[in-house]
């Protein structure tokens, strides 16, 4: 073979050796992106959701996945948990100390039971590390982590109105119909009138679902409270108080006249009022956005007045909280994701609305105004799979184009603006009272639910209400809460943290 014959044949084999060898590297190149994705780290979610049949729960879930994945390198995996039945998913998990790695606690007592049974990883580490972001959003928002005795953050609350006034909600189209003046309604006695009116003009009308009237700080389960919106720093016997029994009077004196719903213990869903169309309104807690979340879902026109002042009590931290398991392989992981529900639009509108195009448009992007978009049908009254309020932080959230484009300032100011009340962070430890406490509690529940509902004899059910929590020993539970208080107090004025994630609004 020539010299010109051998570079050829050389430079035929260099071909063949690249064609045959070239897709056997490109395969093995690519194994190892293959296996880094597959080998990535998967973290449970669990969220509470509404029954909703416009929404493709694994299409979200998927859509999510993506994103986390792109962003960060790891998988989610959702598990939507019935709204109505999340506390006794919660307690399932409690039986069976099998925890998803990231969930929201939506009740105080199931919080209070994750951290008795040390189910909840302490967070202050994970958040100064990889939670900044989360930090600064809370902390812009004056919101606080409940701190711990021992100095940790056990869970995040969401972003979203804190504070709350005594309220009552009603349909503007049966108002105007019967010719009520509401702007003249200012608290429960302007009340009674108005369904005086209502049931002279058309006794078939039901002037009240729900009947929901608190102005004391329960200190978390009112065996021992602060009257006066918290404004007071001295714990009383709520039962005993002149405000409870007045109530109690009110509310069998509506109950009588046919004002209340007449379900006795029956817990309706507080908004199914709207889909029925002799009923009123319903008495409940107030803050900005409350009537156009429930005219949104029942595509009626609403309006609400406050009753009260408002106030963010001492119970504002445990409600709509997110908490990382103890037990988790994936704490880092899990605090990454938390740092970006509570930072990143996306995440949070995507779990609030769903899919763009699929599930909603935009009306208007500039101000961030949505409407539901997909064929007509279905459960159209629920507008979304998760409310807005559970998904870290509300203020990043799209807003329906029945809302108005400036309603998360309203949300913020009226937080901003509200009283804050003694007892604010306080949480009663009932260890050395526990036998009271249970007996108490007992009897509260056998005899206030009556009273509220109007059901009972207020002046006789209630002379016997309060002697048999005398016997039961509420004394000492509101003498040992008085003690624990007043060491807290002491304790927070001379300890007040500056860190933006601990310190008070």
């Amino acid at each position: 073979m020539n010299k010109q014959s051998r570079t050829t044949f050389l430079h035929l084999r260099s071909v063949i050796l690249l064609l045959v060898c070239f897709p056997i590297w490109l395969l093995f190149s690519l194994l190892p992106v293959k296996a880094a994705a597959s080998e990535a780290p998967t973290i449970t979610v669990a969220i509470a959701k509404l029954t909703s049949d416009r929404f493709d729960p694994d299409k979200m879930e998927q859509a999510l996945d993506d994103y986390i994945f792109s962003k960060m390198g790891f998988h989610i995996r959702l598990e939507f948990l019935p709204y109505t039945y999340s506390g006794q998913i919660m307690g399932s998990y409690l039986l069976s100390g099998d925890f998803p790695d990231v969930f929201l606690i939506t009740q105080e007592g199931d919080y209070q039971l994750l951290r008795a049974e040390n189910h909840l990883m302490p967070l202050n580490d994970l958040l100064s590390r990889y939670g900044q972001e989360l930090t600064s959003f809370c902390g812009s928002q004056a919101m606080t982590s409940h701190v711990e005795n021992d100095g940790e953050c056990y869970a995040i609350p969401c972003i979203h109105t804190r504070a709350w006034s005594v309220g009552f909600e009603y349909r503007t189209d049966i108002a105007a119909q019967y010719g009520l003046d509401m702007n003249a309604v200012h608290d429960m006695d302007d009340l009674t009138q108005v369904f005086f009116s209502l049931k002279e003009q058309n006794p078939d009308i039901i002037p009240v679902l729900d009947a929901v009237w608190q102005v004391w700080d329960p200190l978390g389960d009112s065996l021992g409270v602060l009257m006066n919106l918290g404004k007071s720093d001295t714990i009383v016997n709520l039962y005993e108080t002149d405000e409870y029994a007045a109530i109690c009077r009110i509310l069998g004196e509506w109950r009588q006249s046919g004002y209340i719903i007449d379900t006795d213990y029956v817990q309706l869903d507080v908004n199914s009022f709207v889909t029925l169309p002799e009923v009123f309104g319903k008495l409940a807690d107030y803050n900005p956005s409350m009537q156009w979340m429930d005219e949104m879902e029942a595509e009626e026109p609403m309006a609400s007045i406050a009753l009260s002042d408002s106030v963010i009590l001492s119970n504002a931290y445990f409600f709509n909280m997110w908490g990382i398991f103890s037990g988790t392989a994936y704490a880092v992981e899990s605090m990454r994701f938390l740092n970006a529900l509570y930072s990143d639009p996306v995440i949070a509108n995507l779990l609030a609305y769903g899919i763009e195009h699929e599930n909603y448009e935009f009306s208007d992007e500039e101000k961030g105004l949505i409407h539901l978009s997909g064929p007509e049908g279905g459960n159209n009254t629920i507008s979304w799979q998760i409310r807005n309020y559970l998904v870290g932080n509300q203020y990043l959230c799209y807003k329906w184009d029945n809302y108005p484009a400036d309603i998360w300032q309203q949300c913020m100011d009226f937080d901003r603006n509200a009283a804050l009340s003694e007892g604010y962070g306080f949480v009663f430890d009932q260890n050395s009272v526990s036998a009271q406490v249970r007996a108490c509690q007992e009897i509260v529940n056998l005899y206030s639910p009556a009273l509220l509902y109007g059901l009972a004899d207020s002046d006789m059910t209630l002379q016997e209400f309060r002697s048999a929590l005398q016997s039961a020993g509420i004394d000492d539970i509101i003498k040992e809460k008085q003690r624990q208080f007043d060491q807290w107090k002491a304790q927070k004025q001379t300890s007040e943290k500056e860190d933006p994630i601990h310190a008070s609004p």
